[in-house]
């Protein structure tokens, strides 16, 4: 189990109406000798810090099968069962073991209150129990939250298991050889190994959870397979989420190297805080890596702390202050990460009255751990002892920033210099003259820096001193309003924060920044001029503002003095109605965290998202349910990207697509687009049509300057007839390449696009390109289904809600945080998984075939990517003429002169050219493989190489099943890499040739081709081919009701029992299930015809292999 710490107990200042805060504050407040005593346990302590006793509710010969761990959890050996303080509690009043749930964990909770007495000697109050602001949701948000908690600690136990058995020696060998740790240490931190989901799932069920506690808790996912789980503990001990790494020094491509939890607040304390507390540090070293602190802690250091990042989260800077950490030494690595994390930190940690020390940067570049490896730990704490106090630091930073050359630089120096001290609370006044004004001093030679620093002070206060003549005496006449800009300014202005953002104006309005158009603001500057009166030389009173001019120039002024950047508009995040949900990222993986609405985040959005991490998904699964579920991932995970492209972008590329969504009727689309608008507030989201992103190919870029500060474009009308493929402003739209924006009367300017592109099409879009560079650019999501009134379900039908149409409100209160909940989540998935297109496919290749007669062609005849085949010209001319005259294109008549003369029907399809000779064929059959090569063989003949003739068979299509005539996508190149069985010559001239038989796998892995003959040219040469049958993984992360991704059975493979006789050879056949060598799962894919040899896909290697049939059982599963 794990070995926790209890803070130091503190005085509980307000009522708390938290019920997790009040739990946790019990639960700190006592020991596990003092909770667990409702039973004569005889506990006698253990070397690791267990209490070991009787069980309450059975005999025990050794009497020490019952465990209470330093955590405060329990486990009954006897009965399987563990659980914490509220189970326990539950459990001794009921007289057996039961989870305490609902209004059973309440009042275990509010018993453990009633235990905190008062103790005024320790300065310690009682915890009161928010007996009247309890509501239903708090109880099963409090119970979610222990329920996880008790997940993780079985999840460390099982983890620790496994990384001591033989399937964790590469785990083990990566820590010990590759991170400088020894056995005893690895086991001391609790590290673990995460083998397989299945596993997690059955000992967890094992454990008691149900498959919706394992669910919400959200530790089964495959992703985690092959990755070490370190424990991330809160202050007072107890698990708070989990942190990966792959085990190995570089992850595989496509895997990300580390991997973390996601959702609200599991990071809110530092890792290893728990360890400084209980060491009674009240001081702490802040390292940013995970790894960094696991070595220092395990080396002697307990003050080493992480934030796993480059500086603190804000709410761990609250943990800190809340736990009364008083100094902080802030070792960042020797980068420009490092440099910003010093600078974030020691700002805000001194606002919370934390002090900040910074210790020499490390040599070498070298991060914590890597230098402690190299120099010892001595050495290291050497290094924190030449630590300089943060404001000095931070004043070296201000002067190495500036330079000492010229008087200019000094100047800047100060100004900078000044800027900070104004910012640095009250209380380090001494600080602030000793360490930063000292360095700053200690830099500028034989400058008077304390009267340079009296004049700037007066001149930034408006004072009328200047710095170039300041013994010269201020006239009585002299107002530092004099200019009625100014004076604009002061009287109008400075009531409130306000911003422009590329000419246009906006004040702070509680949780975001409103527009004020000009007309209006012009209107109150007039009114203001209209009475400033201002005496000229004659002494009369005049009034010489109230001009167009002066109104226009005032608010010209303004603007200048009120401007930002505007990429700093609108940041990744959301603006909700209880606070800004922002994105905070460890590597490729996502969390976010909900921080109060501040003037310095620029959202220019009124939100009326609510973010609330439990509201219930029925209403939200209803609307939609108008995709299928495959394709439903496909739109939420593109959805999720809108959050950050840009980081999306750094880690995953091109990935996200723009999003083609086809149908007609009432199918959803229009309010589930609703609720991705309303989500950004109502302007995170365009409509930049098709057509606008013709007009600004053809030099009308006005259309797409709306575009600039988009997260969703989302056009409701497409025209039918837009070339997509041809959009050049689309392309570089879809793949964030730069676009110009060109406002009325404004200069051009160029910006980086951050939006997410969907398309709403009725009709299909014209395509003329190269469909495999199309289909790299855009996805179709099919809305095949209907709403309406008394619902037929047998007819894609869907119960109709007129409310998702008609009724914002309801969007707003029983939709909009159910889908943020799933958009978060899919984040994960996202940057995870990536996005399997494969479900487009289908509705993708009916579009092209609409768009394209020669793809047509090329799925009726089977004309596809095969590597290292070639095809001659004229064969590919022959097999078209005959398509053409077969399907209505082509005919011959005879002519008067009684030779035949082709007639040509021209193609329905606008812009679809018919190939009218054999000198037309290689340029449009290369349009649709651009992979393959155009070759002149040495007898003059052409062929095109890379391309053959694949026929017909049971295959797959992007995880559907599809009919048996049905071709392969000719744009999907085919593996390679699995081996003929036979020694002889697999070519022209092989005598021994595979048979074709029904390769159809189980439908959980779904082929995606088949093993076929091919017939090269027009010869009708057989060679054979060799095919993969990869299995397509569950991309939903949904548990059924075996609490398994669906596809799953919760075992692996080498549980699984077979015959335990030789199976007889007439029962194994294609399509059978088996097992190889006793622990190999398979399908059979054909057997040789000598019958000792066949083509099997291995479930594990998911490839196929030949392997020798007495060594095959049927599989019992």
């Amino acid at each position: 189990m794990i070995t926790a710490t209890h803070p130091t107990t503190q005085k509980t200042k307000n009522t708390k109406s938290n019920l997790i805060d009040v739990y946790t504050e019990a639960l700190a407040r006592f020991s596990p000798e003092q909770i667990y005593d409702r039973y004569p346990h005889n506990f006698k302590s253990d070397a690791t810090g267990k209490l070991r006793g009787i069980p309450p509710f059975r005999e025990s010969k050794s009497e020490t099968s019952f465990t209470v761990f330093p955590d405060g959890g329990f486990f009954d050996a006897g009965d399987g069962f563990g659980g914490y303080a509220p189970d326990y509690i539950h459990s001794l009043k009921i007289g057996r073991w039961e989870r305490a749930r609902g209004r059973d964990f309440v009042a275990a909770v509010r018993e453990l209150c009633a235990l905190a007495k008062p103790d005024p000697q320790a300065d310690r109050a009682g915890i009161p129990f928010p007996e009247l602001s309890l509501s239903q949701s708090e109880i099963e948000k409090a119970q979610k939250s222990e329920n996880r908690r008790g997940i993780l600690a079985c999840l460390i136990k099982l983890g620790q298991d496994t990384l001591w058995s033989e399937f964790g020696t590469a785990a083990r060998d990566y820590l010990i050889n590759e991170r400088g740790l020894t056995e005893q240490q690895i086991k001391d931190f609790h590290l673990g190994y995460y083998r397989k989901r299945s596993d997690v799932v059955d000992y967890l069920k094992h454990k008691g959870y149900t498959a919706t506690e394992i669910k919400e808790a959200g530790v089964a996912l495959k992703k985690w397979e092959g990755y070490i789980i370190i424990p991330w503990l809160d202050e007072g001990g107890r698990p708070l989420t989990l942190y990966g790494r792959y085990h190995q020094k570089t992850a595989p491509e496509g895997l990300p190297k580390t991997l973390a939890l996601p959702g609200i607040g599991t990071k809110r304390s530092p890792l290893y805080l728990d360890r400084a507390i209980a060491a009674g540090h009240k001081e702490v070293i802040f390292v940013e890596g995970v790894f960094d602190a696991l070595l220092l802690q395990a080396l002697g250091e307990t003050r080493a702390i992480s934030g796993v990042a480059a500086s603190f989260s804000n709410e761990q800077i609250e943990t800190l202050k809340r736990n009364r950490i008083e100094k902080v030494y802030h070792l960042g690595d020797p980068d420009g990460g490092g440099i910003g994390g010093t600078n974030s930190n020691l700002t805000r940690l001194l606002k919370a009255c934390i002090s900040v020390y910074v210790p020499p940067m490390l040599p070498d570049s070298l991060d914590p751990d890597e230098f402690v490896i190299r120099h010892g730990i001595e050495a290291l704490k050497e290094l924190i002892e030449r630590s300089h106090h943060g404001l000095r630091w931070k004043a070296a930073q201000i002067v190495n920033k500036c330079g000492l050359d010229t008087d200019a630089a000094k100047e800047r120096v100060l100004r900078e210099a000044l800027e900070v001290a104004n910012s640095v609370p009250s209380q380090y006044k001494l600080e602030l003259e000793t360490f930063f004004w000292g360095e700053i001093r200690a830099t500028m030679g034989d400058m008077d820096i304390d009267e340079f620093r009296e004049l700037l002070e007066r001149q930034i206060n408006n004072d009328a001193q200047t710095l170039s003549d300041s013994s010269a005496d201020i006239p009585d006449s002299f107002s530092p309003n004099s200019e009625y800009t100014q004076q604009v300014y002061n009287v109008l202005y400075r009531d409130k924060r306000w911003i422009c953002v590329e000419g246009k104006l906006y004040y702070w309005e509680t949780n975001h920044y409103e527009h004020s158009k000009d007309v209006v603001e012009k209107k109150r500057i007039r009114d203001f001029l209209n009475t400033l009166p201002k005496k000229n030389k004659d002494g009369e009173i005049t009034y010489p503002f109230a001009k167009p001019n002066c109104v226009n120039n005032a608010l010209e002024w303004l603007k200048m003095g009120f401007g930002i950047d505007p990429e700093l508009v609108n940041p990744p995040g959301l603006n909700c109605t209880n606070g800004v949900l922002k994105i905070h990222w460890i590597e490729s993986t996502p969390t976010w965290e909900l921080v109060p609405h501040n003037p310095e985040q620029y959202y220019l959005y009124e939100p009326v998202l609510t973010y609330d991490p439990d509201a219930p998904q029925t209403d939200c699964d209803r609307l939609l349910s108008a995709l299928d579920p495959a394709q439903l991932t496909i739109f939420l995970r593109s959805v999720a990207a809108s959050l950050d492209i840009q980081t999306v972008r750094k880690y995953k590329g091109r990935l996200v697509r723009a999003l083609l969504m086809k149908g007609l009727g009432s199918n959803g689309k229009d309010s589930i687009r609703e609720v991705v608008r309303l989500m950004y507030g109502g302007i995170g989201m365009t409509g930049c049509t098709l057509s606008d992103f013709r007009q600004y190919d053809e030099g009308r870029k006005f259309p797409l300057s709306k575009l600039g500060r988009s997260r969703v474009n989302w056009a409701s009308e497409n025209a039918s007839f837009a070339k997509i493929d041809s959009l050049q402003s689309l392309k570089a739209a879809i793949t964030g390449d730069p676009l110009s924006v060109e406002n009325k009367g404004k200069d051009e300017n160029e910006y980086d696009p951050t939006a997410v592109l969907f398309f709403n099409c009725n009709d299909i879009p014209r395509l003329t390109g190269s469909m495999e560079a199309i289909a790299s650019r855009y996805a179709v999501l099919t809305f095949n289904k209907t709403f309406t009134i008394d619902a037929d379900p047998s007819k894609g039908e869907i119960e109709a809600d007129p409310r998702f149409k008609y009724d914002p409100d309801f969007l707003k209160t029983h939709v909009l945080s159910a889908f943020l909940n799933r958009v978060l989540s899919e984040l994960v998935n996202l940057m995870s998984d990536g996005i399997d297109y494969r479900a487009c496919d289908r509705a993708w290749n009916e579009i092209k075939a609409e768009n394209s007669h020669l793809f047509q062609f090329t799925q009726d005849v089977g004309l596809s990517y095969l590597e290292g085949k070639e095809m001659p010209v004229g064969d590919i001319w022959k097999l078209l003429e005959g398509w053409y005259q077969d399907n209505g294109y082509l005919s011959y008549i005879e002519s008067s002169t009684g030779k035949l003369k082709a007639d040509w029907t021209d193609s329905p399809i606008r812009g679809d050219r018919l190939v009218k000779g054999a000198n037309q064929v290689t340029a449009r059959i290369l349009e649709l493989f651009p992979k393959a090569k155009r070759v002149v063989l040495a007898n003059n003949s052409r062929v095109i190489r890379g391309i053959g003739i694949v026929p017909s068979g049971n295959g797959d299509e992007g995880g559907h099943n599809q009919s048996h005539n049905q071709l392969p996508n000719p744009e999907v190149l085919p593996n390679n890499h699995s081996k003929q069985h036979n020694q002889g010559d697999t070519g022209n001239n092989s005598s021994s040739k595979e048979i074709e038989l029904n390769t159809s796998p189980p439908e959980s892995q779904q082929s995606l081709d088949d093993e076929n003959t091919d017939y090269e040219g027009s010869t009708g040469s057989v060679r054979e081919i060799q095919i993969q049958t990869p299995r397509i993984q569950n991309e939903h992360n949904q548990l059924n009701e075996d609490g398994c991704e669906e596809g799953e059975t919760g075992y692996d493979s080498s549980s699984m029992e077979s015959n335990s006789s030789l199976t007889e050879p007439h029962l194994l056949k294609p399509g059978t299930r088996i097992i190889h060598n006793e622990s190999w799962v398979g399908t059979i894919q054909s057997i040789h015809p000598d019958g000792k040899v066949a083509q099997v896909y291995l479930d594990l290697m998911e490839s196929v292999h030949p392997v020798d049939i007495d060594n095959l059982k049927l599989l019992d599963e």
